[in-house]
């Protein structure tokens, strides 16, 4: 097969996974599918566990790569079906962990951290030292993809990468030490010129870009703080 039969096929592929998306969802027949017709989609993926609203919102943002608070009236395109999916499945993946560790934080069980639980939790990874408010804001800034001014369980996953956050819900959550060389230790140097914006070590240095995947690849950009862009 060639390379233009390859991509002959993987658009066929597409444009049938989008029809088959607005036929069985779009209950409106507006072309789009609008918050009420998600989160049934994304029910209906998930054996039925129907999601929550911050987690409809989250998938909405990270569909359209763009954040936003009307969401009565937000819709998914149909190019945008496909990454509003692999959110939800790669969430999905590791839901409980994060559940886990969200929980112990959201210490008014409000369903979101604020700043003061954020510095905790952020502590705790960071193995006892706790951030400054300025690295606080930074995280809480370019986590809070819904914008309503907290961290929410789908949102938790940007506060780490997904092999540190893994080992770090693997110690928290069972006593397990972490393994040599495993560290969210910044690398503290200059940050004049980047809004304050503070230098972290290469091993996380990409935690802070919600990947559409929640993929962390060099080189790869993506939506971070409602702009796309290289990490």
């Amino acid at each position: 097969m060639t390379s233009t039969d390859m991509l002959r096929c993987i658009r066929a592929q597409h444009q049938a996974f989008v029809k088959d998306v607005l036929s069985t969802w779009d209950e409106g027949r507006s072309g789009n599918l609008t918050f009420a017709e998600v989160s049934k989609w994304l029910s209906a993926v998930s054996n039925g566990k129907v999601p929550t609203d911050d987690e409809v919102k989250w998938v909405i943002c990270m569909a359209n790569r763009k954040q936003t608070t009307d969401f009565e009236n937000v819709a998914i395109e149909p190019n945008a079906f496909q990454r509003a999916l692999e959110a939800w499945m790669s969430y999905n993946e590791c839901k409980s962990e994060i559940e886990t560790v969200f929980d112990k934080f959201d210490s008014d069980k409000s369903g979101g951290l604020d700043r003061e639980q954020l510095r905790n939790l952020l502590t705790e990874l960071n193995g006892g030292e706790a951030p400054n408010s300025q690295e606080v804001d930074f995280v809480l800034m370019h986590a809070d993809v819904i914008g309503n001014g907290v961290v929410t369980k789908p949102e938790l996953a940007k506060v780490a990468s997904p092999l540190d956050f893994a080992l770090r819900c693997l110690a928290l959550t069972s006593g397990m030490p972490l393994p040599g060389g495993v560290s969210l230790v910044r690398a503290r140097g200059e940050d004049a010129g980047r809004g304050g914006e503070v230098q972290w070590d290469v091993r996380i240095r990409r935690v802070w870009c919600a990947m559409t995947k929640l993929r962390f690849e060099a080189g790869a950009g993506d939506f971070c703080g409602g702009q796309s862009r290289g990490c």
